[in-house]
């Protein structure tokens, strides 16, 4: 065998050059990689060397744990870490924070939906971000004025600050005429009150009340909520120009101002002392932490600090124009500010729809040939099971929709008959009669979608004890009215794995249920209590109690019981069905403990949360 030295050579050759290509590439590449971080070093000292832009958010009052959020992110440095120096500017009576923006004095400011009707004016003025999901805005008397409801503030002195629309559009929704109200200049006193000079004034929920009950001092409050009218509040909002001249600046600073809300509720005793120490003693530390702890009600954990939806926007807005403050058709697209711009896909899309339209289509006709005598089957179980529903659903309608709809046409007929015999007392029977029909509806509307299976479950965790407060909140003028107490007893922070929606609704009908069969002046404890693998929730109260008699059928929808309450409040039967059905549905049980004439106990068992699992199915 013999060898070619020549081609050995030229093999020996290639291999020697192949290696220093190698060592020649291998020193470039550390060079490059050197001169890369040389470079980023460099940049990130000038970054860093880089002095703070200054920029001004004007407040829409003083100090106060209302913007606790700004604190926050100034205290631990959440604007210095995006290259922002952020100056707070109090607000004074003279000032309002909308001019202050478009004058040039602050490039962003706290407002109310107020903002809108400056959008109206060609005012250039953006929201970034609802701090408050509901607004603390309400009306508050002593409890000893004898007002019970807002109908009697009528001939009344009411003390009510500006930017106060969603108060007179509660006036409106109630049908009272504003005109026979005497309305004066807030004088931002609630000495005003407790003096007696006004019967009313408009308060924020989270500040005014602490000086009464500091002083013992009963109250009731009326909220606009309670009429369907729920706005956003404190709207941290620039405007056009700068969002277009610094977009990077406009989303850092939203981004840091959340950043520090999420501290702010995390950490309230730090801010409450932060607040008090470095930037106002005008209220005390215990007013500070009234605040704080109120606060709580008017900023949800299911829903992202800060967030804004478009529809809410233009429902507001229409609330606006009942008040025929705003015209019709006000553009809000450009108005609501969006941190996370969708890319437009809209070609992709249409694209892959073209590619995959044959082949969902074979695959459809497929499985509906393979399936069809099976969903056959399932349709005549389904028909069956329909049937004896809408058998159902006719019988309650015969029999519960004939009586208020019939009062009605009786108030009606009457009125046309003698128009003259108009009064107070047949307006309220209409309206009552009213109530009954929709609150009957909307039960009837959640049983049959219920009874459908189109209801979808979506479990997660979620606080119960939240979830408690909150519905408290909402029950807590129907309480108020019949001097109610509702107590929720002190103990752990639960967490549940349900569905939040069904839940809320399951505690605001066995609540409001208690309130609804428990005398003036009595109590409803609310208890939370865990085992291995369940919560439980228990609502008590020192009602009338119920027979044994009516106890066996609460959940029954063959033998639905609907009783009149302690005011001779009145509904639909189907609430503590509706109740059982969705806590059914999220593996969980209800029950009733109760002795006619001794009070009830409504509990509910549902599945135990895992604070480590932020799973959704």
């Amino acid at each position: 065998m013999k060898f070619d030295l020549s081609r050995m050579k030229q093999i020996r050759y290639a291999y020697v050059s192949a290696v220093a290509s190698l060592r020649i590439f291998g020193f470039v590449f550390a060079g490059v990689l050197i001169l890369f971080f040389a470079i980023v070093s460099l940049r990130s000292e000038e970054e860093t060397s880089r002095p703070l832009k200054k920029i001004k958010l004007q407040l829409k009052w003083r100090h106060q744990f209302q913007f606790a959020g700004y604190y926050a992110a100034i205290e631990k440095g959440f604007y210095r870490d995006q290259g922002l120096e952020v100056e707070i500017l109090e607000s004074t009576f003279n000032e309002e924070p909308i001019t202050q923006v478009l004058n040039g004095n602050a490039e962003y400011g706290v407002g109310t939906t107020d903002l809108l009707l400056m959008r109206e004016q060609k005012k250039p003025v953006v929201a970034l971000a609802a701090i408050f999901q509901h607004s603390p805005l309400s009306l508050l008397v002593r409890k000893d004025s004898e007002i019970r409801t807002l109908h009697e503030l009528v001939g009344k002195t009411v003390m009510i600050e500006p930017h106060s629309a969603e108060l007179f559009a509660y006036f409106e929704r109630e049908g009272i005429n504003t005109s026979k109200i005497f309305v004066q200049p807030h004088s931002f006193h609630i000495n005003d009150l407790k003096d007696g000079k006004v019967s009313a004034i408009s308060v924020y929920l989270s500040d005014e009340p602490f000086a009464l009950e500091k002083n013992r001092i009963p109250y009731s409050i009326f909220s606009p909520r309670s009429a369907g009218i729920d706005f956003y509040s404190d709207i941290l909002f620039t405007t056009e120009k700068r969002i277009e001249e610094f977009p990077d600046e406009v989303k850092t600073f939203r981004s840091a101002s959340m950043k520090g809300w999420e501290y702010a509720k995390k950490n309230p005793e730090e801010i409450v002392q932060l607040i008090y120490h470095k930037y106002s003693k005008r209220h005390s530390i215990e007013h500070l932490r009234f605040e704080a702890e109120k606060m709580k009600i008017l900023q949800p954990d299911i829903v992202e600090i800060g967030h804004m939806n478009l529809y809410r926007w233009k429902h507001i807005a229409e609330i606006y124009e009942e008040q025929g403050m705003l015209k019709p058709g006000l553009n809000l697209e450009s108005f609501v500010y969006d941190p996370n711009p969708k890319l437009d896909l809209g070609w992709l899309y249409g694209t892959l729809f073209g590619i995959l339209s044959f082949a969902i289509l074979v695959v459809l006709i497929s499985s509906y040939i393979f399936y069809l005598n099976r969903n056959l089957k399932i349709s005549e179980a389904k028909s069956r099971e329909a049937n004896q529903t809408k058998d159902k659903f006719l019988a309650i309608i015969s029999h519960d929709l004939r009586g208020p709809i019939g009062t009605i046409h009786l108030l009606f007929r009457d009125l046309i008959k003698t128009p003259s015999d108009l009064s107070e007392e047949t307006l309220q029977e209409v309206r009552s009669s009213l109530h009954k029909t929709y609150r009957l509806l909307q039960d009837l509307l959640f049983w049959a979608e219920n009874q459908k299976g189109e209801m979808k479950i979506q479990r997660e965790n979620f606080s119960v004890r939240k979830s408690i407060e909150e519905t408290k909140g909402l029950l807590f003028n129907q309480a108020s009215q019949k001097e109610i107490q509702l107590i929720l007893k002190p103990g752990i922070d639960s967490l549940a794995f349900a569905d939040p929606s069904m839940i809320q609704l399951v505690l605001r009908n066995v609540i409001g249920n208690a309130i609804k069969f428990t005398n003036s002046g009595g109590s409803i404890t609310i208890q939370v209590e865990e085992s291995v693998d369940f919560t439980l929730v228990s609502v008590i109260d020192t009602g009338v109690g119920i027979s044994e008699f009516h106890r066996d059928k609460l959940f029954s929808l063959e033998e639905r019981i609907s009783s009149k309450g302690t005011k001779n409040e009145s509904g639909s039967g189907l609430g503590l069905i509706i109740c059982k059905e969705f806590i059914e549905k999220n593996d969980g049980k209800i029950g009733v403990e109760s002795e006619s004439g001794k009070g009830s106990r409504v509990w509910f068992s549902i599945p135990k949360g895992k604070p480590s699992s932020n799973d959704k199915i």
